[in-house]
């Protein structure tokens, strides 16, 4: 039996997806189910061995699904630098 492992796009954390039902490639993003809920990784490939995983495929990512990607990427670099202006005026307070 072969595994499907795949990469979280926010942590790079890389884990094993359970119930893929469809041949996925390299590279390809995909929705899956977590404990956070729903996230998009990036497949890295199968392989032949089990480990635990609480992580379910949904589907194979489709425009909208990167779309918010790219708009949620864009608001956490905002907050990133929010925060590092209001600490650079808290410390030289």
């Amino acid at each position: 039996m072969l595994y499907i492992k795949a990469r979280f796009k926010d942590t790079r954390k890389i884990t094993q997806v359970n119930g893929v039902s469809e041949r996925l490639n390299k590279s390809d993003l995909i929705v899956v189910n977590s404990e956070k809920g729903e996230e998009i990784v990036e497949v890295l490939g199968y392989s032949k061995e089990s480990s635990p995983s609480s992580v379910y495929f949904i589907r194979k990512a489709n425009q909208e699904d990167i779309a918010k990607l790219e708009e949620n990427e864009k608001k956490r670099k905002n907050c990133m630098n929010c925060a590092k202006i209001k600490s650079s005026n808290t410390t030289s307070v």
